[in-house]
């Protein structure tokens, strides 16, 4: 018998772990890979974004940047991060969201950030307990919300779905007309469903269309000159606004 064979044996199986750790890393990478591309496609396809080469050479030099020398700000601006979350990060961050609203007002639609704000506001302060025992205060707040964004004579209206819009008109009508606070309670909690649907809905039309022509505009390119000008901002000193 071979004095040399239990170690052999273990070295080819040392080997081919390696080689299958390997393969599996492949598997893995290649899927977030693909799942970035699948989302620029859809983008794409939308026809409100033009993924063109000078997106493709930002996330690649982002990619090439040194860890070191390059601030987060820097990075999140050029890194291929999901659009939501980089667009969410624009609408709470007052610093960021001054440029988002500056191009917004330019683009005539600056009503959907600002009831996304508002609805946030809304909910923060539901969070915070401030509706707790003042009902009436919460029945104003969503009355106001919807007078200024989803009633269709307002000059903020934003562009909701039928249903959503219909649903919201209905709930605030009830809750002028209630005196029945158990019942408003109920109808305030329907309110708030609908109020979320809607902020979704144009959290995601901000995502594929306004935001996307942002990223390629001249005040985004202005925002990633200021942040590699200046001393490089932390999350924690960029004060954050939840409330319009």
């Amino acid at each position: 018998m071979n004095p040399f064979y239990p170690l052999q044996g273990l070295l080819q199986f040392e080997a081919v772990s390696c080689l299958s750790c390997l393969a599996l890393w492949r598997i893995s990478f290649g899927g977030v890979v693909a799942s970035v591309k699948a989302m620029d496609r859809n983008l794409e396809r939308s026809g409100s974004f033009n993924s063109n080469a000078s997106d493709t050479n930002q996330h690649k030099s982002a990619a090439d940047s040194s860890e070191k020398t390059a601030s987060p700000d820097t990075k999140l601006l050029s890194s291929p991060t999901s659009v939501s979350q980089l667009l969410k990060r624009f609408l709470r961050e007052e610093i960021l969201f001054k440029h988002f609203e500056k191009f917004l007002i330019k683009e005539f639609s600056i009503e959907n950030a600002y009831f996304w704000k508002a609805v946030e506001g809304y909910l923060a302060s539901a969070r915070e307990g401030k509706f707790v025992e003042d009902q009436t205060k919460q029945k104003n707040v969503v009355e106001r919300i919807y007078r200024k964004f989803c009633d269709p004579e307002s000059n903020l209206a934003v562009n909701i779905s039928g249903d959503n819009r219909k649903m919201i008109t209905q709930l605030v009508h009830e809750l002028q007309e209630s005196k029945d606070d158990k019942l408003d309670s109920l109808k305030l909690v329907e309110a708030t469903e609908v109020l979320c649907k809607a902020r979704d809905e144009v959290l995601q039309l901000m995502a594929v269309d306004t935001f996307r022509r942002f990223r390629i505009s001249d005040e985004f390119k202005e925002l990633k000159d200021l942040l590699k000008q200046e001393n490089p901002l932390t999350e924690q000193e960029i004060p954050s606004t939840e409330q319009v």
